[in-house]
């Protein structure tokens, strides 16, 4: 796996949030400029953390589901402990919500450019999902002038959109392990076949 389409992937999945909230929730071009910086770094430790994990942990499933509460919970402890998103420091923050956008953006790309060259709908379906909303979140931004109000519209509908994507991303890696083993047992067959015919 490409560690700069890993890394590409990644950012397109954690700055549309960002872009969501900095640019048309609360305009912050300042803050928008500090995620860009930042969300590679993260990207890359999910890329070298996918990469251990596949080094170590054989079935692939049980690797997928490893690397993605590791994402999340390693998002949970960058909130709690850099942005003060904490249960106790920020009772409002949503930590479902957090856990779902940290293992979006760094757990997604390890399943979404698996077996690329299957057209699967899921892996479709998340793109148009962030590009649809992409649209009507433009208009939201556009039709609601009161601040305030804009922000809490984008804010619950982008939780809404990233839990959407979390299961889509469940099922995806769900139907990219039946591949794999179609394909383990189709190399099987061909081996007992092989063995069979042979001298």
């Amino acid at each position: 796996m490409s560690y700069w389409k890993f890394v590409a992937t990644g950012c397109v999945l954690g700055l549309f949030i960002e872009a969501e909230f900095r640019l048309l929730g609360r305009f912050n071009p300042g803050a928008m400029c500090f995620a860009m910086v930042c969300y590679p770094m993260f990207v890359s430790l999910a890329y070298l953390g996918s990469r251990l994990i596949d080094r170590f942990v054989r079935h692939q499933f049980a690797g997928d589901l490893l690397h993605y509460f590791s994402c999340g919970l390693f998002g949970l402890a960058v909130e709690w402990t850099l942005l003060g998103n904490s249960p106790w420091g920020n009772p409002k923050a949503v930590q479902s919500a957090m856990f779902c956008m940290w293992a979006a953006f760094c757990f997604g790309p390890r399943v979404l450019l698996r077996n690329a060259e299957q057209r699967w709908l899921l892996r479709k379906l998340i793109w148009w999902l962030l590009a649809g909303y992409g649209v009507v979140s433009i208009g939201v931004a556009i039709a609601i002038r009161d601040p305030q109000q804009r922000f809490v519209v984008i804010l619950l509908s982008t939780m809404a959109v990233y839990f959407v994507i979390n299961i889509l991303l469940a099922l995806l890696a769900i139907q990219s392990w039946r591949h794999s083993r179609r394909l383990e047992a189709s190399a099987a067959s061909e081996d007992l076949d092989q063995g069979l015919s042979g001298p």
